[in-house]
């Protein structure tokens, strides 16, 4: 399979013995940007380094979506006044009576309790990920280390896609959510609080409607 991101494409053999037309994409929206590189970004863009677990061999992500990072500020305040709580200990009634060794056994705990309920809290924001690739969508929802769930559609099954962006904050910070109906076994995708959300709806419509014109010349794959 020629690179997707090549304008020109190479004449692939098929199965006939004969030459196959290149399967050539037009440009779409995010082609006229840089890859990303930074790994925390909530708006990557054709990723060189990451890849998903039912990821096929020449499949390849375009758009890697993460919810906007303003939604880690609660979780973050609160880590702030966990993490201080123990400079006011010493007046706790009963605390200073304590013998040194309990305390810092208590101490202990309470960081131990405190990281945690960071990592838990970012594991989430950073594994809670929506994926494009050339070829279909996929919603991964984490829960934990031991628990996520991967849900996928093709392109050519999306039949309708659209965002919403409310209050001040969405406007300021371009943050929306979008919703995805589609003809696949799960039928309806739901993605909050992701950035640029009017930029992903213009590049996925503009994929679908390269999708539906393979399919029309008989190009999918």
């Amino acid at each position: 399979m020629p690179d997707v991101f090549v304008a020109d494409g190479v004449k692939e053999p098929a199965s006939g013995g004969g030459e196959r037309e290149p399967i050539i994409r037009h440009e779409t929206v995010l082609d006229r940007e840089k890859p990303t590189v930074n790994p925390l970004a909530s708006f990557v863009i054709r990723p060189r380094t990451m890849r998903f677990e039912t990821q096929q061999q020449e499949e390849h992500i375009l758009l890697l979506l993460r919810q906007h990072p303003i939604v880690n500020v609660p979780w973050m305040v609160i880590t702030i006044l966990w993490a201080g709580f123990p400079t006011i200990l010493p007046l706790v009634p009963g605390w200073s009576f304590l013998p040194p060794n309990f305390q810092a056994v208590g101490l202990l705990v309470w960081y131990l309790l405190a990281f945690g309920y960071v990592l838990e809290n970012f594991l989430n924001w950073y594994f809670n990920v929506f994926i494009v690739t050339d070829e279909r969508i996929i919603d991964i929802d984490f829960y934990s280390l031991l628990y996520k769930k991967l849900s996928s559609a093709k392109l050519v099954q999306m039949e309708d896609v659209t965002f919403t962006q409310t209050g001040i904050l969405g406007a300021i910070l371009d943050i929306g959510a979008i919703s995805i109906q589609t003809a696949g076994e799960r039928r309806e995708f739901e993605i909050a609080n992701i950035p640029q959300p009017r930029k992903v709806v213009l590049f996925l419509n503009e994929m679908v409607g390269q999708e539906e014109e393979e399919a029309i010349e008989g190009r999918v794959r």
